[in-house]
C-alpha cells in the first residue's frame, strides 16, 4: 500500500492541486510525511524481499537462512545512514531480533551442517561472519558428525568385508587395501581438504 502511494505521489499532488480539491489539502501528506512513508516502505521492503526469496524456493532449506538474514542485516546497516533519525529505532529493534536469532542459530549444529554440506557455501560464510571461537565450535561439530558417519560406515564395511578378507591377496600379504588406507585419513585433513576445495 505504501509503495503504491509513493508511486502515485505525483498524481496525488496534482489531484490536490486541482481547484475543486484545494479545501481537502489537509488530507494530503506533507513533504516530511512523504519522506517518512518512503523510509517505512524502504525498511519493510527488505524483510519482504527476504520472505519472497525464502518462500519462492520449491524446497526451503536451512542452507540459505543465515546468509540471507546476514544480507538483510547488511542492507539495514546501510539504510541506517540514510533514513530519518526518528525511524532508526525500528531498524535497530529489528536488528536486535536478528542478532538474537543469529546467536541461537550459531549454537545449533543443524545450521552449520546445512551450510557446510552445500558446495556453494561450505565454510566460507562461517569464516566471514563468525568469531574464531564460533568457527572452532562449528569445525568441532563437523568433525564429530564426520566421525559418527565414519564409524557407522566402518561397521557396515566390517561385517560385509570380513567374509571377503580371507580371500583378499592384500590381507594374506599383510598389506592394507586402498579402502583401508582411505579410512585412515585423519578428520582434520579431510575437513580441511573439503572446505578448501573449490
Amino acid at each position: 500500500m505504501g509503495e503504491r502511494a509513493l508511486e502515485t505521489h505525483p498524481a496525488i499532488e496534482d489531484f490536490f492541486a486541482l481547484h475543486k480539491y484545494r479545501d481537502s489539502t489537509a488530507k494530503n501528506l506533507t513533504d516530511a510525511k512523504w519522506k517518512i512513508l518512503g523510509d517505512v516502505v524502504g525498511i519493510l521492503s527488505y524483510p519482504h524481499d527476504i520472505q519472497q526469496l525464502m518462500s519462492g524456493e520449491a524446497t526451503p532449506s536451512l542452507t540459505g537462512v543465515l546468509p540471507t538474514f546476514q544480507g538483510l542485516q547488511n542492507r539495514w546497516e546501510v539504510l541506517l545512514s540514510t533514513i530519518a533519525p526518528t525511524q532508526k529505532h525500528y531498524i535497530l529493534a529489528a536488528m536486535e531480533w536478528l542478532n538474537k536469532y543469529h546467536e541461537k542459530a550459531r549454537k545449533t549444529p543443524a545450521y552449520v551442517m546445512a551450510m557446510v554440506l552445500n558446495p556453494s557455501i561450505k565454510f566460507s560464510f562461517i569464516m566471514k561472519y563468525w568469531s574464531p571461537i564460533e568457527q572452532e565450535t562449528a569445525m568441532d561439530w563437523i568433525k564429530a558428525e564426520l566421525a559418527t558417519y565414519r564409524a557407522r560406515e566402518a561397521s557396515k564395511l566390517t561385517t560385509s568385508s570380513s567374509r571377503k578378507k580371507a580371500a583378499c591377496p592384500h590381507s594374506r600379504l599383510g598389506l592394507k587395501s586402498d579402502d583401508e588406507e582411505d579410512n585412515e585419513t585423519d578428520l582434520d585433513t579431510e575437513c580441511t581438504l573439503y572446505i578448501s576445495e573449490r
